[in-house]
């Protein structure tokens, strides 16, 4: 079963950001930096919490400024660049945990676009740069992906990329180390 816990974390600007993590109950495989969307917060997320601690998975979180428990203006930033820096906050601090663990970076609606503006901007220690929920994904897509068997962080953002039939059909033949179509 997973632990818990919820912190703060020292954003731009003086901003004090509102943290969650969540650790699997036994070993660690990798971490997962979550980034949620515009309107939403961190707690958000259980289904894929639930689902990425049950594998081994590592969960950091936090709620954006002007969302869920953290102070701030409802939808403002001075400049994108306060997201793209708290982000790098919280990566630090995941890393600070989870030093020897791969570390992934997924985002949501804003909050895809936010990881694929660090992302691109910062790559450096990133084992999943590529695994960005870009602004299409939603919750049916995830779900759907962790039922169809995508139970890595690398399978459930091919999976996100390639959603419907097919991307169910060649996930499983990627499983069994068979090639993809095109």
């Amino acid at each position: 079963m997973a632990t818990h816990r919820t912190g703060t974390l020292a954003g731009v600007n003086g901003v004090t950001l509102f943290t969650q993590t969540w650790q699997p109950g036994g070993a660690t495989r990798g971490a997962l930096v979550l980034i949620h969307g515009f309107g939403e917060h961190s707690g958000r997320y259980g289904y894929l919490v639930d689902a990425l601690t049950a594998k081994g998975y590592a969960i950091y979180s936090m709620d954006q400024r002007g969302h869920g428990q953290t102070a701030g203006q409802r939808g403002h930033v001075m400049a994108f660049d306060e997201f793209t820096d708290d982000v790098g906050a919280l990566i630090a601090s995941a890393r600070g945990a989870t030093t020897e663990a791969p570390l992934f970076l997924f985002g949501h609606s804003l909050g895809g676009l936010i990881a694929l503006n660090y992302a691109i901007r910062r790559p450096e220690g990133l084992r999943g740069r590529d695994c960005v929920g870009a602004t299409a994904v939603t919750s049916e897509v995830v779900a759907c992906a962790v039922y169809c068997g995508a139970y890595n962080v690398e399978d459930l953002a091919w999976f996100c990329v390639g959603y419907g039939a097919q991307a169910r059909h060649d996930l499983a033949r990627r499983r069994r180390g068979g090639a993809l179509s095109g």
